[in-house]
């Protein structure tokens, strides 16, 4: 199975400005920005038959914090996949994680120093 890409997470040390950037040059919604994590709907409908919807969110950082934009995969076998992936020298930066009634996720770094995040629904 191919594995799309489902979510991504925008880190900003300014979500005020990054919330209006975002909104004026992609015209997606993001509710007005009070801290924490703030929801952004790309206005991607579902995508049939890939039972694919892209979200997004972005995270308040520190004044001192590097801004970033992470990607997360959508795979099938998350074991299987990070045993894949450290077997091509890949790290994990963050370990299987269950949330019961969520998503189960993990991050990575690849051999190749790109950090991305994998999501099993």
């Amino acid at each position: 199975m191919p594995s799309p890409i489902v979510y991504f997470q925008l880190g900003a040390t300014d979500v005020e400005a990054a919330a209006v950037f975002f909104r004026e040059v992609f015209e997606w919604d993001i509710e007005a920005p009070t801290g924490g994590v703030t929801a952004i709907d790309t206005g991607a409908g579902q995508v049939l038959p890939n039972d694919i919807f892209v979200t997004g969110s972005l995270r308040q950082l520190s004044p001192d914090a590097e801004p970033f934009t992470s990607l997360y995969v959508r795979v099938a076998d998350l074991d299987a996949t990070i045993e894949r992936a450290a077997a091509r020298g890949a790290r994990v930066i963050v370990p299987r994680t269950d949330r019961p009634g969520q998503a189960t996720v993990a991050v990575i770094r690849a051999p190749t120093g790109h950090t991305f995040g994998l999501v099993q629904l």
